[in-house]
């Protein structure tokens, strides 16, 4: 047992939480929906008490640790921890969180993910505990998804003082309309609790989704031409787990040739048969899209349909539409030794004069694959926990509008969107050789120097995708 006075203080600090008020619901935006769940303010009446309470203690104090990871390192824990009041062997509290319009209409599309995460820990080799449970919920009350965060005990910590990361993510079952967040504090070694928890949150998160084109609404037989297999994540650019998608060819459209090429950090990707198309994979924090170009040939004239019904997906929202091509026989080969001569008959006799000359067809212009220019313009200098603006400018190469572009960021580990920022903005339709420029604010987590990448990528439908990479110095704090 653990003898000092950070126990009095948390007691002093935090009261025991009453009341039954439903939590402000959240939009898509990947936000924490849980309220009061890092102890950074009082708790307060958005949990309920069942027994007991939760009781918020300043890291550092009263023998208490600091935010320090088991295995090394530290967390952004802020200045405060949770844990249950001293001298009550088990604690119960909850909170409600009613889901907004926005929410349920998007897990109604059976396309969200909820991720339910906490930093949980304990003192040396004594028992207290702290677990976290969420109740994925209808509007009827009834569970329909149930996530637990299981309590870091004494062996797990090999006996140690310290905090372990803990995670679930599933699929949010359709219907879901509140989440039921439980927090459950034993008492075993007493009478100072030390079973401790912080950062209580639950995300809602996009599923990403796989979409398939064609490069060319058309092809000649034989030859090959690229089917282009997507995977797109989600607007809140999140890490999402491993996925894996397979896609099967219609009779006459077989892989062209091996290995097939990939963008996708990591990926596995195999030809299983003549006709079928593996990949295997995950998408990283930042990440926009990946994709695989897979060549493929028609061996006759006819239009061949990629449907998304042939595509098997795990982890992945299936394609919404189907990819079309259509085959064309060949052109035939010119004759070498060019049109016969034309002849002028003249009574008995004949003379031949030369054939009229042919014109030669006109030189199709291969289109502009490039369409759009971009560049990112940040500080070369940050300092370490500040805040920076990074300038996007996206530049129209072409004589044509582009419409329904996109410009995002793609930030390294160590660097966050500032509050209410979203990764990616949709630029107006940008008119022949225009620009425009768009700003993100960011806040630098980071605290040892490093050099950070921060990219930025534009994007339009049917064009191909352009990249700007800058390099950001961040030096530690004055």
């Amino acid at each position: 047992m653990r003898l000092g006075l950070g126990g009095l203080f948390g007691v002093a600090a935090a009261a025991v939480l009453l009341a039954a008020v439903p939590a402000p619901a959240g939009a898509m935006t990947g936000g924490n929906l849980v309220v009061g769940g890092d102890g950074e303010t009082a708790p307060g009446p958005e949990w309920t008490a069942q027994s007991g309470g939760l009781v918020r203690q300043l890291y550092g104090r009263g023998g208490y640790p600091g935010p320090v990871l088991i295995g090394g390192g530290t967390f952004a824990g802020g200045a405060y921890l949770l844990h249950g009041p001293n001298g009550v062997p088990v604690s119960v509290v909850r909170q409600t969180i009613a889901l907004g319009a926005d929410d349920v209409a998007a897990i109604d599309t059976g396309t969200v993910r909820g991720r339910l995460s906490a930093f949980l820990g304990g003192y040396n080799a004594q028992q207290d505990r702290t677990g976290v449970v969420a109740e994925w919920r209808d509007a009827d009350g009834a569970t329909l998804l149930r996530q637990e965060l299981q309590p870091v005990l004494p062996a797990e910590r090999g006996n140690v003082t310290g905090f372990v990361a803990r995670r679930a993510e599933d699929a949010v079952p359709v219907g879901t309309r509140s989440v039921l967040v439980t927090v459950t504090a034993t008492l075993v070694t007493a009478p100072q609790h030390d079973g401790y928890v912080d950062d209580i949150a639950v995300h809602l998160i996009g599923i990403p989704r796989m979409e398939s084109a064609f490069s060319a609404p058309s092809a000649p037989v034989g030859r090959p031409t690229v089917l282009t297999l997507t995977v797109r994540n989600s607007e809140d650019v999140e890490a999402k787990p491993a996925w894996r998608l397979t896609q099967d060819l219609p009779a006459g459209l077989t892989v062209a040739s091996q290995p097939l090429r990939t963008d996708c950090a990591g990926a596995t990707v195999r030809a299983d048969s003549p006709s079928r198309v593996s990949v295997t994979g995950a998408t990283g924090a930042g990440d926009v899209a990946c994709s695989v170009r897979v060549p493929v040939v028609p061996a006759r004239a006819g239009t061949f349909v990629v449907r998304a019904a042939d595509a098997t997906v795990d982890g992945l929202h299936a394609p919404a539409a189907d990819a079309t091509l259509r085959a064309v026989d060949p052109a035939p080969a010119p004759d070498p030794a060019g049109p016969p001569a034309a002849t002028d008959a003249v009574g008995s006799a004949a003379r031949t004069r030369p054939a009229a000359p042919v014109p030669e067809p006109p030189v199709a212009r291969t289109a502009d694959r490039r369409p759009l220019r971009v560049a990112v313009a940040a500080p070369a200098r940050v300092r370490a926990g500040g805040r920076a603006r990074l300038a996007v400018r996206v530049t129209n190469r072409t004589a044509a509008t582009v419409r329904g572009a996109r410009i995002c960021v793609v930030l390294p580990r160590g660097v966050r969107l500032a509050a209410g920022a979203r990764p990616c903005v949709p630029v107006a339709a940008l008119g022949p050789r225009a620009a425009r420029r768009r700003t993100f604010a960011v806040r630098l987590e980071r605290r040892a120097p490093a050099t950070l990448r921060v990219r930025a990528r534009a994007t339009a439908p049917g064009r191909v995708a352009a990249t700007a990479v800058r390099g950001v110095r961040v030096e530690r704090p004055a």
